[in-house]
């Protein structure tokens, strides 16, 4: 299965059916090779032609499958080591990395003297994709730049610490343990002492010395004109691992790092017939455990609890809570939205009428866009929700169902402004899992520890990408203190006294902290690529399940156009008529001067100044809309659910942000190019009219075709990705190993401030050991000088 998918991915790559692909596996040992040959005989079975250079030819030739033989039947690594050399010795680990590259340059040497790669260097080939072992040589990664094709890195262990900052991928030495000593991720003092040392000893090692003997080799066979192998390394495009995080420890991984664990694992032969008899009892005993697996599928009692009162929040989670109906769970709903339609297996429990949504409930004119916005809009969704959640904690129809007594195997809840509503949870001792209809909320990433580095992940309520300048770094870590600080000293107290009003319980904090999952609408292709905990999934896209047939009317207006359609909204919440007369007035001077025709979503009946080819409508399917053919471009305030509609479908967008984190969303946007941002404040005819001309360049329109192509390609789509964690978290009765030894770790510990603390102490006593031993010496040798010159 692990293959299935490893092979799924790889060919998520890339979009055509089938590519030359070159695998490069230098390293002598057998159990490496065993990793990484049913992954490059699976991709020949699949149509790609694939050539591997490596000491391990296949013993039967398959089609599509060239072996370029390395050394001879004497160079591979087997039955060569002596277990009383290897005895666990301290030394040993430290120096381990000097070791192994000592291997690495016997194999580099012996693999470029090769006759067999030698012929295939010289007839340069063509590629369109490389494999190779990141391990303990680069020599063979000159090869790379040889053929200037994209290059994916496979580690047949976890990953070595050195590899980590090719990705940029996050190797915390409070809780990460290097892969050659013998530490868990529960380190003691000493222990993180000496992780973060051994560390930075590997890390300058390859850095520093390692790399430039590899550099020399393949400068000897490739031609001293050869680039820096940095500048291939670098640029390297995936890392797969051999790892699991249910077996080999949680960790935050970057997306461009991916766990393949078990990968060699795949079809099971037939033993021989006396090794069967043998097993023959344990075989059997397989078989129950089987079948007891398989007669204890069943569904899941799911409880869903969604209090906010804004549209946007619930089409992210109606969506998912009705796909775990329909595939048989027994859902039941706390929300502001009950279905119009009665699902069989789903109660809808309703907190209040429809008079409570938040509609057309905000005035353009309330946001101005300053920064000081952004930095107390916590505050503004912290007192806002405080009063929300103390009307839904007295809601009778809460009340009576509490009073009723249900049991659920896991709760679904949203993570978003205010804890108050979670106190419910005390009743059910259930796993919970989160779910964020935004990017994930500053704050939130500390349930998790998952990791949020302000020096390239933005924070959400900022207008900020991921290239950021100076003062933005300041302000975007500055911003991330403030915000954490507030969480934990007012909004987590202010919620927690509200809630034990209504419910007796110990601490909202423990109920909070004990999150087992959390489910995040975004994906990286959109959303900035930045790395995640295995208990933080990514499901960008996940309310998007199919597009209907548009209205008659809006069907003809579109299909009768023969430039196109722009398609104007500015989401559920912000009220369209209170768009400023001046800026409106400039919005429908440009549209005049377009041949395109414009949908504009308009709360009133009628428009002053409309020109002909705008059209008003108070309410429009918006994402049957985007996705029609013949519309060009969406005009858009940025909220997350229409950007990513947008991006599904191909559109490009031009951004007006508004407030909350429409102004990352925008960012993100623009960084992938799938549209521009233009500021209401500074939209004038000319500007407008300019920003929606670059967008409809043809050049900007297939921009957009190619990100909505990144977004959508993924081993399993957004909902059923859901649905697959949903369960899993049910399956594994809260599957805590997925939670990083981080989570319950003291800040301190976390920061390595005890540790940083220890090694001054010992630099400053080792300083002044010297500077006092120096001086003693010193002045012992001038006295011993005066009194000979006295004398």
């Amino acid at each position: 299965m692990c293959l299935k998918f490893i092979i799924l991915f790889l060919n998520c790559v890339f979009l055509a059916e089938s590519y030359k692909i070159l695998a490069l596996f230098p390293h002598p040992g057998k159990s490496h090779v065993d990793v990484f040959l049913p992954l490059t005989k699976g991709l020949a079975l699949r149509g790609h032609d694939v050539t591997v250079v490596s000491h391990f030819p296949l013993p039967t030739p398959m089609p599509k499958y060239t072996d370029v033989r390395l050394g001879d039947d004497t160079t591979p690594l087997v039955n060569i080591l002596d277990i009383d050399d290897y005895q666990g010795r301290r030394t040993r680990k430290w120096l381990e990395p000097y070791l192994l590259h000592q291997i690495a340059q016997h194999s580099c040497e012996i693999g470029y003297q090769s006759k067999p790669l030698r012929d295939f260097i010289k007839r340069n080939e063509t590629f369109d994709l490389i494999i190779a072992e990141f391990f303990n040589s680069n020599c063979f990664l000159g090869l790379g730049h040889k053929f200037k094709a994209p290059l994916i890195g496979i580690s047949s262990s976890t990953i070595m610490y050195w590899m980590n900052e090719r990705f940029g991928n996050p190797s915390h030495p409070a809780y990460i343990p290097n892969n050659l000593l013998d530490f868990s991720d529960k380190l003691s003092f000493f222990e993180r002492i000496e992780n973060l040392l051994v560390g930075l000893v590997h890390q300058a090692f390859f850095t520093y010395y390692a790399s430039r003997n590899d550099e020399q080799i393949a400068r000897k066979y490739l031609g001293q004109d050869l680039p820096p192998i940095e500048n291939v390394i670098m640029n390297s495009s995936l890392l797969l691992v051999n790892t699991h995080f249910s077996l080999n420890l949680p960790r935050a991984l970057v997306p461009a790092v991916v766990e393949v664990g078990g990968i060699h694992i795949n079809k099971i032969k037939a033993l021989p017939r006396g090794i069967i008899y043998a097993v023959k009892c344990s075989m059997l005993i397989q078989v129950v455990v089987l079948l007891k697996i398989l007669l204890s599928v069943h569904s899941y009692t799911i409880l869903a609890l969604f209090p906010h009162r804004g549209k946007s929040h619930a089409n992210v989670f109606l969506t998912l809570t009705q796909a775990l109906a329909k595939k048989g769970h027994e859902v039941t709903a706390i929300s502001y939205f009950p279905l119009k339609t009665p699902l069989p297996n789903y109660i809808d429990i309703t907190l209040g009428n429809s008079s409570s949504h938040f509609i057309d409930r905000i005035n353009l004119n309330d946001y101005q866009g300053l920064r000081t916005e952004r930095w107390f809009i916590l505050r503004t969704l912290n007192n806002f929700s405080l009063g929300m959640c103390q009307q839904d904690l007295s809601s009778p129809s809460l009340g009576d169902f509490l009073k009723s007594g249900p049991k659920f195997d896991v709760v679904l809840t949203e993570y978003f402004n205010c804890d108050c509503f979670l106190s419910v949870l005390h009743k059910f001792k259930s796993p919970v899992i989160g779910v964020s209809s935004s990017t994930v909320m500053h704050w939130t990433n500390e349930i998790f520890a998952n990791p949020t580095n302000p020096a390239y992940v933005p924070n959400n309520l900022l207008n900020f990408s991921d290239r950021m300048a100076f003062w933005e770094r300041v302000e975007n870590f500055v911003l991330g203190l403030w915000q954490t600080f507030y969480y934990e000293f007012f909004m987590l107290p202010d919620g927690e006294e509200i809630a034990k009003r209504f419910h007796n319980f110990a601490s909202l904090r423990d109920i909070v902290f004990n999150s087992s999952l959390l489910l995040v609408n975004s994906h990286f292709t959109l959303n900035l690529p930045r790395p995640l905990v295995p208990a933080v999934v990514e499901i960008g896209g996940v309310h998007i399940v199919g597009v209907e047939k548009l209205p008659q009317n809006l069907e003809k207006w579109i299909n009768e156009s023969a430039h196109g359609v722009i398609y104007f909204s500015l989401g559920s919440m912000i009220k369209g008529h209170t768009f400023p007369d001046e800026k409106r007035s400039e919005f429908l001077k440009a549209f005049g001067r377009l041949p395109q025709r414009v949908l504009w979503k308009w709360e009133n009946e009628t428009m002053s100044g409309k020109p002909d080819n705008v059209m008003i409508q108070k309410w429009m399917p918006q994402l049957d809309i985007l996705c029609h053919p013949n519309v060009k471009a969406f005009i858009s305030h940025g909220g997350l659910l229409g950007t990513t509609e947008a991006v599904h479908c191909g559109v490009p967008v031009v951004v007006m942000p508004q407030y909350g984190d429409q102004f990352t969303n925008a960012r993100a946007l623009e960084a992938n190019g799938g549209g521009v941002i233009l500021h209401l404040s500074e939209a004038t005819e000319e500007r407008i009219y300019d920003a929606l001309k670059t967008i409809l360049d043809p050049r900007f329109q297939k921009q957009a075709k190619e990100l909505s192509a990144r977004f959508r390609d993924r081993p399993l789509p957004p909902l059923e990705t859901a649905i697959y964690w949903v369960e899993y978290v049910a399956r594994h009765r809260g599957a805590h190993h997925m939670r990083t030894a981080a989570v319950d770790m003291p800040l301190y510990k976390y920061l390595l401030l005890d540790v940083i603390a220890f090694l001054v102490l010992v630099a400053g006593l080792l300083f002044a050991l010297f500077f006092y031993a120096t001086r003693a010496i010193l002045r012992k040798l001038f006295t011993k000088r005066d009194k000979q010159k006295t004398n």
